[in-house]
This record gives C-alpha cells, structure tokens and sequence, in this order.
C-alpha cells in the first residue's frame, strides 16, 4: 500500500502541468465565449399590418389570433402608413375593399412585403407567406361556394353576411389552432439549451478530453516501471487513482468555466467525472510513444468534434451524422456537463456507461499484458 500511495504522490507531481493548463485552458474557453456569445433573450418576428380599407372588422380579428395562438412567434403592430424600412420582417397591406371582397367571393389578395436584408430570414418569411397564401386561396373559394350556395337558397343580404362572417372566424381560427392540435415551439440548434451555451460545453468537453494527452509522461512512467518491478497490479492502482483525482479536478473546472459549480457532487457530475476518468487512463495505456498517443488522442477529438455536434450542432448534421454522434463520448461527455450546469437533461445513461466499461477494461487489459522488460 505504501507502494502505490508513493506511486500516487509522484504520478501527481508530474502532472501539476496538466491540472495547471486545464485550469487556464477552460478559464480561457469561458472568458472568450461570455464575451463572444452573450446569452440573448429570443425576439420575436415583428410584421407590420396595414389596414387600407374601410372595414376596421377583419384586421383587428387577425392581429389578436395572431398574437394569441403564435405569442412569442410573431408580433403583429397595427400601422397607419407605411412603416420605415428594415424595421420590419414584413409588411401585410390589406387593399381598400377587401373586406367586402371576401363576402362576395371577389377575393382582392392583400400585398405582402418582406424584408430580405436577411437572406436566411427573407427565404424563411417568403416561404411561410407562399404557404399562407395557399391556405387563404383556399379559404377565399371556400367562401366563395359558400356565398353562391346562400344566393341560390334565396337567403337575404343580412343572413348571407352572417353566415360568411361566422364562417370566415372558424376558417381563420381552424387554421391557426389545427383545431387545437398546434403548438408553439421555440426552435434552436442547440436542442434545448441556447447555441451560445452548446458551443461552450462543446469547447469544454474537447479540452477535458485533449487532457488524456497530457497526462501521457506520468502515466507512461508508471507502465514503464511497472515492466521493470514486476508490479504491474500495484501500478495500475496508482494510474486509476491518479487519473481518478485528475478527472474530479478538471471535470470541476470544465463545470465551472461553463456556468457554475454548485452541484459539484450530484449524479451529473459523478457520471462526467467518470466518464472522463476512463478516458485520461484509457489513451495513455493503449500506446507507448507520445508520438501515437497524440495521433490517437488528438486525431479522434477532432474527429468527435467535427462530426459528432460540437463543431455543428447536431440538428444541422445529415441524419446519419447525427445519428451517429449520439454514441460518440465526447458527445455523451458534452451533454453529460451541460445537464450537470443547465440541468437541460440527459439520457444516454446506457451509452456513456457502456464507454466507461470498455475503455476501463481495454485499459486494464493492456497493464496486465506480459511484456518483455526493455
């Protein structure tokens, strides 16, 4: 036992330098992203509405369903001329008698002007204004054959406006609800924690993993000795503990460079500590120069990072990418310290669990093997 606390005390000593550029490495990934990418409050879309017509009915019927069924989508502002440009994402001009022309079937369509300084936003807008005006199209004949039955039946002026108003509401309204179905949704990137916040766990997760890199001489060392003393199994527990403490103090600081560390002994964090324990011990064990063990190290974290969200998030990967990124570790990793920070949840238990196994076992694996003294 004295051996390996002995073996412990001097694995650390070599490795103050990685505990120190962990430190000042994540310190640095905060400092640049909470000047780079403030976390923002989402804003929503505003569109100007302009009433050119001499019903004031159909307009205000539009703005309240707009901003009651799509609140926080849309921001819908009554105008009286034409607003200052760039102010808006788009204009909607409803055309003098248009009221009118939708009780007679006449159907006048209302001028849409979108505002395309944005080129993402300017194709995005325009396509929801060609789908709303599809269903418009639709509805206008719907009251159309509606108008025409009434005149066929002999109904009078009186009862066909009634009839088509009541009509035009639950069109309008069926539409905007999906007759209860429709929900409102902020969409974002980064799943449900802000693109800002992804990036930055990203970050993170790709520097805790660079450490198994780092962390290659003392690690080496012990295996090197553990040839030459014959005292393979008391070796290994010295690596496992130092590597052990290494992966409490960095994933403690990657916790606190990304948000805040109050929850430094809760299930999140235990489950990114031990993640990251299998991995500072496993590519040290596998290789023998520093030469491999960078290529190997570093090679698969930049692989993981291009292809597995932390580079593009996720949802903008081919669906096979993201797929796959799923049971990436440092994927797992990085979702992992973001639900420890943001409590965003989690739920690739099984897969960061199942990497823990393997790496650990294909690392004891490597110590026990019998190997010539050089």
């Amino acid at each position: 036992m004295r051996f390996v606390f002995s073996a412990v005390y001097v694995a650390l000593k070599r490795s103050v330098s990685v505990i120190l550029c962990a430190i000042i490495s994540l310190s640095m990934i905060a400092a640049v992203f909470s000047a780079a990418l403030p976390i923002s409050k989402y804003e929503p879309i505003k569109v100007a509405l302009i009433n050119r017509d001499d019903s004031e009915m159909m307009l205000p019927l539009v703005v309240n369903m707009l901003e009651s069924r799509l609140g926080g989508l849309v921001k819908a502002e009554l105008m009286q001329s034409d607003p200052p440009a760039g102010q808006y994402a788009a204009v909607l001009v409803l055309p003098k008698g248009f009221f009118e022309s939708v009780m007679n079937g006449e159907n006048l369509a209302p001028q849409l002007t979108v505002n395309a300084s944005s080129s993402f936003e300017g194709v995005w807008i325009g396509s929801l204004a060609k789908c709303a005006a599809s269903v418009i199209s639709n509805a206008q004949n719907a009251v159309g054959a509606v108008n025409a039955a009434a005149i066929d039946a002999g109904m009078s002026s009186d009862e066909r406006d009634k009839v088509i108003m009541s009509l035009n509401a639950h069109l309008l309204n069926d539409y905007l609800t999906r007759k209860g179905r429709f929900e409102s949704v902020t969409l974002s990137a980064g799943g449900n924690i802000s693109v800002g916040r992804h990036y930055i766990s990203a970050a993170a997760s790709f520097f805790c993993f660079i450490a198994a890199f780092l962390l290659f001489a003392p690690i080496n060392e012990l295996k090197t000795f553990a040839i030459f003393s014959q005292k393979k199994v008391g070796c290994l527990i010295s690596a496992v503990i130092n590597c052990a403490i290494l992966a409490i103090i960095v994933t403690a600081t990657a916790a606190a460079s990304v948000g805040t560390a109050h929850d430094i002994f809760s299930v999140g964090f235990i489950r990114s500590a031990l993640l990251l324990f299998s991995v500072l011990l496993f590519f040290p064990s596998v290789t023998n120069h520093s030469a491999s063990c960078a290529a190997l190290c570093c090679g698969s974290c930049l692989f993981q990072a291009v292809f597995g969200g932390a580079v593009l998030p996720e949802a903008l990967l081919p669906d096979a990418l993201a797929t796959a990124s799923h049971f990436f570790p440092m994927s797992v990793f990085r979702k992992s310290l973001a639900d420890t920070v943001y409590h965003c949840g989690f739920s690739d238990c099984s897969v960061l669990f199942g990497w823990c196994l393997l790496l650990t076992v294909l690392s004891i694996l490597c110590w026990l093997r019998r190997e010539e003294k050089p």
